[in-house]
Parts: structure tokens; C-alpha cells; sequence
């Protein structure tokens, strides 16, 4: 009995490490992966399930602070896309607890390199060729390692110098399983938190597949450099690099090589005697002409993929670079054209305009449709009741959930492009100079005059007083941006310590009103 106990025992533990050792070395771990994720999932779940309820509100922080961890420990041990779907939880603060802010921005710091034998491998496969027979030079030790690959400087045979994008073998194998077990969790989570959020799930991963295909990279980075040359706002300010074609395959990509600064590593582009509000709103312009503008937006812009260097044309001006052009979204003209009219109706506090586009997109809350959309708070005809935020946690999160729900209750009519268009948002929060202002400017300036209805006369009248209400909310804007920049410059210089800047501000303001955070490190010094 207990000698063929142990047989059996045996025969699974066999078949077990083969299994393991299988699923390690020819499989790219993709069973164990899978496993943590699911188990992890379920405890989460789990967690929630049973600890997020009225009588235990003041442990509330402590769920979230257990369920961050386990879901940036899955992130971190699992790697590969696991690693972008977390930069994508690091990306939408606005709307998550603190815990998830401090920890998941730890991902954009470098992933774990493969060796140079796997760089080859990767190379030879998809050219056919050895790197010594493409490149005069090429360092064997990559320069940064992200989550699905990593870039090495080179020196082609004519001599120039060139940045090569390698995708690591393991992705491939990985994706399909990766994205299978997302829908899982995300159809799980639908179900016991009764939240709509299955419907975002093929748009991601549709956008998710564009990006681990560099030839599509490659696209993308030529046609949002096109849109960029075709601003005159922008200049010679921004910049993409060049992309060398006829190198690029499927998971190979060979660009100009670009030496800069990290747009977070003021220290660095300091030395070149820039003026980080000068910068910042380059920065902040680059991005807004391409979500009020272009309408070809980058869904990936964390601060890895922003880079400062002197202008090629004047030394003595910066330039900004944007780089990882993966994961891209195309609005709709008809939705860029309502995202740019619900900006301005927002600043002109035009509440029935506010109303009329949110409806439009199946969403009866415009005042938390205002606050996601500004990254700020926003009050269309009521006051927040602070004292109840204050004292009751889980009603103020409950009642979170309960209106995100009724914004997402009409799924088919939501545009697909506010899913991704919420990170872009998110790199500008912090910035020393005034991100809305200058968003508002463009969005007004895109926004276009109907001309269908009223006579031409009605339509000048209209539109000039349309024109100086709007100058006057802007006025009004940057004197509470200079005011409160000037009172954190005093507080420092008499008293010696930190004060509340601009954003913070918001911040303390959008915890009372909805009990969420706004993260505001980006652009800190």
C-alpha cells in the first residue's frame, strides 16, 4: 500500500520537474508564469472580497497596500509584457490609490538584459546575417534593457552611429499565454467587483500586438514625426529620431543614435543652462499637438522615452526627443474634435456643452468625466462634502466605484481612445510651468467654428465673446499658477521648507472631492 503510495508520489514529482524543467528551458517559463498569475489573482480577489466592507474602513489602506505589492511582485517576476501592463497601472494615479503609485513606478527603471549570444540569435534569424556582418561596431553589453527588449549602440559600415532595438526571444512565446491569462483576470475582476471592464480588453490587446512588432514601430515613429514637422508652434524643439528601414524587421530595429538626457534628470539638462519651464512646456506642447491636433497620439510616454539635448541648430536651445514609438492610438476625427470641444466647454465652464459631449459617449457624470480629463478637480453645481470623505473611507470609495460604474454602464457609445489617452495625460502632471493652460490653448485652437447654423454675423459676435470669456478663464488660471508658485518661493526662502506647489494643490483637492491621489513626482527636482 504505502510502497505504491510512494511510486505514484514518485511518478508525479517525475513528471513534475520534467515538466518544470521543460516549461524553463524550451517553453520561456510560460506555465509558471501563468500559475503565479492566477493564484495571485485569486488571493487579490480574495482579499477584497471578503476585507473591503463597511465595518473594516480603516483598514482599507492596508488592502490596498497587500494587493499593490502581490500585483507588482506578479509584474516584476513574471517580466516581459507583464512589465508594460504595469507601467500602464503606474500611469493612471489619477484614479488609483498611493500604493500603486509608489510601487508601480518602480517599472519604468531597467528590466533584466538577455545575453549577447541571444542578441545574435535574434539577429541571425530575422536578417540572416551575423551583427559583424551588418555593423562596423557593435557593443556586446546593451546600453538599457526594458521589458520586451533592450538597445545597443552600434556603428554601421558607413560610419554612423546608430542605436539597434532587439526584441528578447521570450516574447514571443510568452505573448499569446501573457494576454490570455489577462482577459482571464480581467473577467474575473468584472464579476466580483461588478465593474464593467471587460469591453477595454481587445483594444489593448490589439495595441498591445502592434507593439511587439518593430516594423510597426518604425511606421509609427516616421508619421509622428511627420505631424510634428508640420507644426509651426513646434519648431525645431522636438525631434524623432531617424529610422533606418532597410534594418528593421519584426523584432530588429536600427535608428539614429540620439545623445541626450532623461527628461526626469534635470541635473543633466541643467548643465546646458536650460530653463526647466521652458522644457517642460515644449514638452507639454509636444504631446498636446498630438492628442488636440495630429490625433495620432503616443500611448507609451513615460519619462524613459522623453529625452533632452541641445538643438542641433542653436546649442544654446533645447530640444526635446521622443523616443519608443510601440504603442500608438489613432482618435477618430470625430472623437478628436469632441475631446478638444469638452476641453475648451470645460474652461469656458460651459456645463450643458460638458453634459451634451459626455452623453454622447454613454456617460451621465460629466463633473468626474471633467476631473479624469483634466487630471484635476473639477465642480460643475455641487460642493464636496469633505467632513464625509474624512471620516468614511469605504463610503467615499464605494461611492468612486458606483460612479465610474455609471460612466462605464453604456459601453458600446465610450470612445476606445480614452483608455490609452489618460497615460499621455498623466507624464505632464507636476510640470513647473502650467500644463492646462497650455492644453486648453490647443485644444481651443483645434476645436474649429461651426458654421452650419448661424449666420456668419452670429457666428463672429459669438465666437468673440466666446474668444474673451475663454482669455479670461486662461487669466485667471495663471494668476492662481503664479500666485501659488510665488507663495511656495517665499514659504521656502523664510521658512525654510517644503510648501504646497501647484499640483499639489490639486492633489489635496481631488483627495477631498473623489478620496483619489494625483501623482505628482514626475517633474520633481
Amino acid at each position: 500500500m504505502w510502497a505504491r503510495r510512494l511510486k505514484i508520489a514518485a511518478g508525479v514529482g517525475a513528471v513534475a520537474g520534467i515538466g518544470y524543467q521543460v516549461d524553463q528551458t524550451y517553453n520561456a517559463q510560460v506555465i509558471k508564469r501563468n500559475v503565479r498569475t492566477l493564484y495571485n489573482g485569486i488571493i487579490i480577489a480574495a482579499d477584497y472580497k471578503i476585507n473591503f466592507r463597511p465595518d473594516n474602513a480603516d483598514s482599507i489602506e492596508n488592502i490596498h497596500e497587500r494587493v499593490a505589492q502581490r500585483l507588482y511582485n506578479v509584474c516584476r517576476e513574471n517580466g516581459g509584457i507583464y512589465i508594460k501592463m504595469g507601467q500602464a497601472i503606474a500611469s493612471q494615479s489619477a484614479v488609483l490609490p498611493a500604493p500603486y503609485q509608489r510601487l508601480f513606478s518602480n517599472l519604468f527603471d531597467s528590466a533584466p538584459a538577455v545575453s549577447y549570444d541571444e542578441v545574435v540569435k535574434v539577429i541571425e534569424q530575422d536578417t540572416g546575417k551575423h551583427p559583424d556582418e551588418i555593423f562596423m561596431e557593435f557593443s556586446k553589453e546593451p546600453l538599457a534593457s526594458a521589458s520586451i527588449a533592450q538597445v545597443h549602440k552600434a556603428r554601421l559600415r558607413d560610419g554612423t552611429l546608430v542605436a539597434v532595438k532587439v526584441q528578447k526571444p521570450a516574447i514571443q512565446k510568452q505573448m499569446e499565454w501573457d494576454l490570455l491569462a489577462y482577459r482571464a483576470l480581467v473577467l474575473t475582476y468584472e464579476n466580483i467587483f461588478d465593474l464593467p471592464l471587460y469591453w477595454t480588453c481587445q483594444h489593448v490587446i490589439d495595441h498591445i500586438r502592434q507593439e511587439v512588432d518593430f516594423v510597426n514601430e518604425a511606421s509609427n515613429s516616421n508619421r509622428a514625426w511627420e505631424y510634428m514637422k508640420r507644426e509651426p508652434q513646434l519648431g525645431d524643439d522636438v525631434y524623432c529620431p531617424i529610422v533606418y528601414d532597410r534594418y528593421t524587421t519584426k523584432r530588429l530595429m536600427v535608428t539614429e543614435w540620439i545623445d541626450g538626457v532623461k527628461l526626469t534628470d534635470r541635473k543633466g539638462w541643467e548643465k546646458w543652462n536650460f530653463q526647466d519651464h521652458q522644457v517642460m512646456k515644449t514638452t507639454v506642447d509636444m504631446f498636446a499637438s498630438q492628442i488636440f491636433s495630429s490625433g495620432f497620439v503616443h500611448a507609451d510616454p513615460h519619462p524613459g522615452n522623453v529625452l533632452v539635448r541641445p538643438n542641433p541648430k542653436n546649442f544654446k536651445r533645447h530640444q526635446i526627443v521622443l523616443l519608443d514609438h510601440g504603442l500608438y492610438m489613432q482618435e477618430s476625427e470625430t472623437f478628436r474634435k469632441q475631446y478638444c470641444s469638452l476641453w475648451k466647454a470645460i474652461l469656458l465652464m460651459d456645463f450643458d456643452a460638458v453634459g451634451d459631449i459626455c452623453r454622447q459617449w454613454g456617460m451621465d457624470d460629466p463633473e468626474i468625466m471633467a476631473m479624469i480629463t483634466l487630471q484635476r478637480p473639477y465642480q460643475l453645481r455641487r460642493k464636496p462634502n469633505k467632513e464625509t470623505v474624512k471620516k468614511d473611507a469605504y463610503a467615499t470609495q464605494l461611492d468612486v466605484k458606483e460612479r465610474l460604474k455609471k460612466i462605464l454602464s453604456d459601453q458600446d457609445k465610450i470612445p476606445r481612445e480614452l483608455i490609452f489617452l489618460g497615460r499621455n495625460m498623466e507624464l505632464m502632471m507636476g510640470s513647473p510651468v502650467n500644463r492646462i493652460n497650455i492644453m486648453a490653448r490647443w485644444a481651443a485652437r483645434n476645436a474649429g467654428l461651426d458654421l452650419s447654423s448661424r449666420s456668419a454675423l452670429t457666428n463672429i459676435l459669438r465666437s468673440q465673446w466666446g474668444f474673451a470669456r475663454f482669455e479670461f478663464s486662461m487669466f485667471v488660471m495663471n494668476l492662481g499658477f503664479t500666485v501659488q508658485k510665488w507663495s511656495d518661493k517665499v514659504y521656502r526662502y523664510f521658512m525654510g521648507g517644503e510648501a504646497q506647489g501647484f499640483e499639489d494643490v490639486l492633489e489635496t483637492q481631488m483627495r477631498a472631492m473623489l478620496g483619489i491621489n494625483v501623482n505628482n513626482v514626475t517633474f520633481d527636482a
